[in-house]
């Protein structure tokens, strides 16, 4: 199968696709100022304004690629790769979420000891920022580990990896689309893994000719590392990757 063409976006779809993204998480981030005082809001945060703040991003590229972009333009949600899927795809889908948990976890800890810094993962204060809890974790897997991924195969894979294909070809889509999901992970060694891991989803989506197997490798991904972390800090095991 080949990848799901997004045929006639331009540069200014993704752009307005983009900025409304952003723009829509900025009103919503100072929105929470309504609900708690500025200094409660910038201080040491809390797994609330965490999980708060996966809903929110999950929301701003939903609704942007939705609002901006789909209905602005008279499109469907299959011209985003949202195609049925066969049963083998599936379980690559599903081998490849738990393999890269590993990867992406040695890949982060190798660009922290390379930089110098500590080899603690850098995610712990925004995953698990207070006590460690049930409802807590609940929330972060189904906000952080199912909820955030889907909405960034949205847009990454689903808007960003197609239009970019089309553009430029397969090759330069994957690199390209990749490098910029790592960027916007901004801290280095997240970044990284990010990016690697970016270009995997983007290469199994043009592979499968469908979104879903990269939202499932995604989500596993995510899901797992976020219910391991919570194991490790009710157990008391050293936080690494």
């Amino acid at each position: 199968h080949q990848a799901t063409p997004a045929g006639h976006w331009s540069w200014k779809d993704i752009l307005i696709t983009g900025a409304g993204a952003l723009v829509i998480f900025i009103a919503g981030f100072l929105a929470f100022g309504f609900l708690a005082e500025p200094e409660e809001l910038l201080a040491e945060q809390s797994i609330a304004l965490s999980i708060g703040l996966a809903f929110l991003e999950a929301v701003a590229l939903l609704g942007s690629v939705y609002w901006l972009g789909l209905r602005r333009k008279g499109k469907s949600w299959g011209e985003l790769g949202f195609t049925s899927i066969n049963t083998s795809w599936m379980v690559y889908a599903v081998l490849v979420g738990v393999a890269v948990i590993p990867l992406a976890g040695l890949i982060a800890l190798l660009v922290r000891l390379a930089l110098g810094l500590p080899a603690e993962s850098p995610q712990l204060e925004f995953l698990a920022p207070g006590d460690v809890n049930l409802p807590a974790a609940i929330g972060m897997v189904l906000m952080g580990g199912i909820l955030a991924p889907f909405a960034e195969e949205v847009f990454f894979r689903g808007l960003l990896y197609q239009w970019l294909r089309s553009r430029w070809g397969v090759g330069i889509g994957i690199a390209v689309s990749g490098l910029i999901f790592g960027i916007v992970h901004v801290e280095p060694s997240v970044a990284v893994a990010a990016a690697i891991l970016g270009m995997i989803l983007a290469w199994t989506v043009e592979k499968s000719g469908s979104i879903w197997p990269a939202v499932v490798i995604h989500a596993i991904n995510n899901s797992v590392q976020i219910a391991l972390l919570y194991l490790a800090l009710s157990t008391n095991l050293p936080l690494v990757g």
